[in-house]
C-alpha cells in the first residue's frame, strides 16, 4: 500500500506522461482527422452558393416520395365509415327479411325438400291411417277436443283424425310429423279463425297440405271458418289460403244451433271416403 510520501511522485509522473500522449493525440487528429472532415462537411456559405443549391434540389428530387392512398392518410375515419356502412346493411338486410317474411319461406323451402327426398308414404290404392289430418291453433283446442272430435270419431261410420297434441311422435322434429301426418291422411281438415292465422305451425300444415294437392291434382282439403274471415285480412304469407279458399267451397260453424245438424251433415260428406 503506497504511503503519503509516494503519491506526490506517481501523480507528477503521470502528468508528464499524459503531457507528452496529447503531442501524439493532436498530430493525430492534425494529419488523419481532419482532412476527412473538410472533405464530407461543408460550411452553410458553400451550401448557399446557386451550383450547390441545384444540386441540392436535384438530390431531393431523385427521393421517391411514398403514395399513399385515400384510406392510408384517413385511416379512422375510413374505418369508421367502413363499420358504419357495414352496419347499416345488415340492419336493411334483417329488416327486409322480417317484412317479406324469407326466413319462414327459407325454412319452408329446406322442409319441403326434406320431405320430397325421403320416400312417399302415399301410393296408388294405399291403405292410410287417418281420414283427415285436423290443423288448427293452440287457442281453438277447446273447440276441436271437446265438440269435433268427438262429433266425428263417435259417427257411424267413426273417422278417424290425426292430432298433433294426441298423435304426434314425441322426440321427432315437428316439421316431420307434419309432413308424415299428412302424408298418412286422406283429408286435411282446416279450422281456421283470426289464431290460426297468427300460428306459425299452421302456416306449415296448410303450405304442406298445399303442395300435396299440387302434386296429387286432387281435392285434399276441407276448410271450416270458425269464426268470420274477410279474405282481404288474411295475411300476405297466407297466400296459399287465399288459392284454396277461392278454389274450393268451405264450411262456416254457425252460431245457430238449429244450424249444427246440416253442418254436421255436410262435414261428414265431405270427409267420406269413396270406399264407405
Amino acid at each position: 500500500m503506497p504511503d503519503a510520501y509516494t503519491l506526490p511522485l506517481r501523480c507528477l509522473r503521470f502528468r508528464d506522461a499524459f503531457r507528452e500522449q496529447k503531442h501524439i493525440i493532436i498530430f493525430l487528429f492534425i494529419t488523419l482527422l481532419l482532412p476527412l472532415l473538410r472533405q464530407n462537411i461543408k460550411s452553410p456559405s458553400l451550401l448557399l452558393q446557386p451550383n450547390n443549391l441545384k444540386e441540392s434540389e436535384e438530390t431531393l428530387g431523385s427521393i421517391r416520395r411514398p403514395e399513399l392512398s385515400i384510406f392510408e392518410c384517413h385511416m379512422i375515419l375510413s374505418v369508421s365509415i367502413l363499420c358504419f356502412g357495414t352496419a347499416l346493411i345488415l340492419i336493411f338486410i334483417g329488416v327486409t327479411c322480417y317484412k317479406l317474411h324469407i326466413i319462414w319461406y327459407l325454412q319452408m323451402t329446406v322442409a319441403w325438400l326434406r320431405a320430397k327426398a325421403k320416400p312417399a308414404v302415399r301410393n296408388a290404392g294405399a291403405i292410410l291411417r287417418y281420414d283427415a289430418f285436423v290443423s288448427y291453433s293452440q287457442h281453438d283446442a277447446e273447440w276441436v277436443e271437446e265438440i269435433l272430435v268427438p262429433k266425428l270419431e263417435s259417427s257411424e261410420p267413426p273417422f278417424a283424425l290425426c292430432l298433433h297434441k294426441r298423435d304426434f311422435l314425441p322426440g321427432r322434429w315437428i316439421v316431420d310429423n307434419i309432413i308424415e301426418s299428412i302424408e298418412s291422411s286422406y283429408q286435411a281438415l282446416f279450422v281456421l279463425s283470426e289464431n290460426f292465422l297468427t300460428s306459425e305451425w299452421c302456416r306449415y300444415e296448410l303450405n304442406f297440405s298445399h303442395f300435396r294437392i299440387i302434386d296429387e291434382n286432387n281435392d285434399s282439403a276441407v276448410l271450416i271458418l270458425l269464426e268470420p274471415i274477410a279474405k282481404e285480412t288474411i295475411p300476405k304469407r297466407f297466400c296459399k289460403l287465399r288459392k284454396i279458399m277461392n278454389s274450393r267451397t268451405y264450411l262456416e260453424w254457425p252460431q245457430d244451433e238449429e244450424r249444427r245438424e246440416e253442418f254436421w251433415h255436410n262435414l261428414r260428406a265431405a270427409l267420406r271416403r269413396e270406399d264407405y
